[in-house]
């Protein structure tokens, strides 16, 4: 078994950040075991093999896409959902109006809300036509009154945006180990929101009309592919 020693600079990386997030808090107290550092050394390795599918535009935008700098994407592509060709789409087209951490941040016995979140900010959205309240606003978990996710001015974003390409390898393996302890690889379930009982989203708190509520809970595409279907066939869609 490959043993990982711990490097002082790891250390220094970690403590330098003010501890103001709750996904911070539970990356800082998570414990890194050899079987995890060997299982993350591996990943990392696939990872820096692999090529990024890109997915060119079929239509082409008629205004800039608005650049929104996120902690996830410093390392992962865009779209970063891949391996799953029956769902990459439909959950790539999520990303660009709800954050990583709102799927992957599952923390045990702590109770989320999620709000749209735009510069580190909440904003109370009220009923429009397409719900997002702005392009760069991203639906978020929300703790004690404070946004998860670390926002771009956050000092430990800001070094591993820095830093990275100075890590050694060992380093990399055991920041990577650390980033990832909170996360939930998976994610949560399609029917965690795109279900008549749901009880995740508080859908009216986030401006979301009648008809866009039940737009959302009664998702065709969601509950077909919530049944582990490799295929949607047209007629899925509209029985």
């Amino acid at each position: 078994m490959k043993i990982y020693i711990t490097i002082p600079l790891l250390a220094l990386i970690i403590t330098s950040a003010n501890a103001d997030s709750l996904y911070f808090s539970k990356l800082e107290q998570a414990t890194i075991d050899a079987k995890l550092l060997e299982k993350t050394a591996e990943k990392l390795q696939e990872y820096k093999a692999t090529q990024p599918i890109k997915f060119p535009s079929f239509h082409q935008p008629n205004k800039p896409l608005i650049e929104i700098e996120r902690f996830c994407t410093l390392c992962h592509n865009k779209l970063a959902h891949q391996e799953n060709v029956a769902v990459r789409s439909f959950l790539n087209a999520h990303s660009r109006f709800i954050s990583c951490e709102t799927c992957h941040f599952i923390p045990k016995n702590t109770n989320l809300i999620y709000r749209w979140l735009q510069n580190d900010a909440s904003i109370e959205n009220e009923e429009n036509s397409h719900l997002q309240p702005h392009p760069a606003a991203h639906l978020s978990p929300f703790s004690q009154g404070m946004p998860v996710v670390l926002s771009p001015e956050h000092p430990f974003f800001q070094k591993i945006k820095t830093k990275w390409k100075d890590l050694s390898n060992s380093e990399q393996i055991q920041l990577t180990a650390k980033i990832h302890a909170p996360l939930k690889e998976k994610g949560i379930s399609c029917k965690s929101c795109h279900d008549p009982n749901q009880k995740m989203l508080e859908l009216a708190r986030i401006g979301a009309s009648k008809k866009q509520q039940q737009a959302i809970e009664q998702n065709k595409i969601a509950h077909l592919l919530d049944k582990d279907k490799k295929t949607i066939r047209l007629i899925d869609l509209l029985e």
